[in-house]
């Protein structure tokens, strides 16, 4: 909440003194964040935020319940990380509220080797325990017939500035070049200017 007069305009340095949330639909646009003691960030499925700094942050996306439509399975997502645990270029599984709740399957595919590694209710830890920023993973999750929908929340610091973490791989006669990039920030990637 900000004082009348005084809301920061694009690009302004913010305090974040309180509970603060980014609305679906909405891009918050800063410069340098400071978060005060009681301040916190949420970004809902659909709000942006930009900024200088890496602030921790939890980011909902909601994941509907997959479904078989004849051999089809129907909302099957790619998922990517715009958070990292503080010091690393990566997320652990379990600092994804909700992402291994229920049914689940994720996929992350190794071009040198042609397979697709698979992470799923069954195989705890089996496949991988982390996502790395810039990889793309495929995400479904039947909600064990409980529920439609749920949102699952990357908790970690914002990734900002130039990542070059992504390692584009092209072999021949395994993958031959396929490669799922992930975005790996709290936005949409937009081009310089």
């Amino acid at each position: 909440k900000w004082k009348p007069g005084s809301v920061p305009s694009a690009g302004s340095d913010v305090p974040i003194e309180a509970r603060a949330t980014v609305p679906n639909g909405y891009t918050a646009n800063a410069g340098e964040i400071t978060m005060g003691s009681g301040g916190s960030i949420t970004l809902e499925d659909g709000g942006q935020l930009v900024s200088a700094t890496s602030v921790p942050v939890a980011v909902k996306k909601t994941i509907n319940k997959a479904v078989m439509d004849g051999s089809n399975v129907k909302n099957c997502y790619t998922l990517s990380t715009p958070t990292h645990d503080n010091g690393s270029n990566q997320q652990l599984i379990e600092h994804i509220t909700n992402l291994t709740s229920y049914e689940y399957d994720m996929f992350k595919y190794d071009e040198p080797t042609n397979i697709w590694l698979n992470q799923k209710t069954s195989q705890a830890a089996a496949g991988f325990s982390s996502i790395d920023i810039s990889t793309g993973y495929i995400y479904r999750n039947g909600l064990d017939g409980k529920i439609d929908a749920m949102d699952i929340s990357f908790n970690g610091y914002t990734n900002v500035g130039t990542i070059n973490r992504y390692t584009v791989t092209n072999t021949a006669e395994e993958g031959n070049g396929f490669n799922l990039i992930g975005n790996p920030y709290p936005h949409r990637i937009y081009k310089a200017v």
